[in-house]
C-alpha cells in the first residue's frame, strides 16, 4: 500500500478512466496495478452529490455483475459512455434505467420484454402481463402461472429503454 501511495500519490477520481498496465502475482486474487494513464478525470463528480451518487452506483453494480478477471469491452463501453454522459448532462432517472437494462443485456442476462417468455406471443400491445424473474421476462395472460403485473405502457416504456442508446434515452 505505501509503495502505491507513492506512485499515484494523487489518487484518482470517482469514475476516472484511462489506461492500465497491471501485473498478475501467482496465487493472487488482485493484479497489481503498475500504471495507470487518466484519458478522463471526471473531478466534476467530486463537487455533485446526485452525479456522484449516480456514478458510485453504475460503478459498483457493473462490478458486481462482471465477473472478476473477465474483461468485457461492451461493458466497459456502455459504462464509459454513461459517466460521459453523466458528466455532461447530470443526472437522469431514465437515462439510468436504460444503463441498467442496457448492462444486463450487454452481460447476456436482459430480460424478455417484447414477446411472451412462455408462448413467444409479440401482439401484447394492450394486454396487462406478468413478468417472472423465474423465467426471465414477460409472460402473457395466457402463460402467466405467477409474477409481477405490469401495464402495457410500463412493458413498453421498459422495452423502449432496453432498446435505447443512452442519447435516446435522454427524451
Amino acid at each position: 500500500a505505501r509503495k502505491s501511495a507513492r506512485r499515484f500519490s494523487g489518487g484518482f477520481g470517482l469514475g476516472a478512466s484511462g489506461e492500465a498496465v497491471l501485473r498478475d502475482r501467482p496465487g493472487a486474487d488482485l493484479a497489481v496495478l503498475e500504471t495507470f494513464e487518466v484519458l478522463r478525470d471526471r473531478q466534476s463528480f467530486g463537487a455533485d452529490l446526485a452525479r456522484a451518487a449516480r456514478a458510485g452506483y453504475v460503478l459498483e453494480l457493473s462490478s458486481e455483475l462482471c465477473g472478476p478477471r473477465q474483461p468485457e469491452p461492451a461493458v466497459h463501453d456502455w459504462l464509459d459512455g454513461f459517466l460521459d454522459a453523466l458528466e455532461a448532462r447530470g443526472a437522469s432517472a431514465s437515462r439510468l434505467r436504460a444503463f441498467e437494462l442496457g448492462l444486463l443485456g450487454r452481460l447476456g442476462m436482459a430480460p424478455a420484454l417484447t414477446a411472451c417468455v412462455g408462448c413467444g406471443r409479440s401482439d401484447l400491445a394492450g394486454d396487462v402481463v406478468r413478468f417472472d424473474l423465474d423465467r426471465g421476462g414477460i409472460t402473457c395472460p395466457a402463460c402467466a402461472r405467477r409474477g409481477t403485473l405490469v401495464q402495457p405502457g410500463v412493458r413498453r416504456a421498459l422495452a423502449t429503454l432496453a432498446a435505447a442508446t443512452l442519447a435516446d434515452a435522454e427524451a
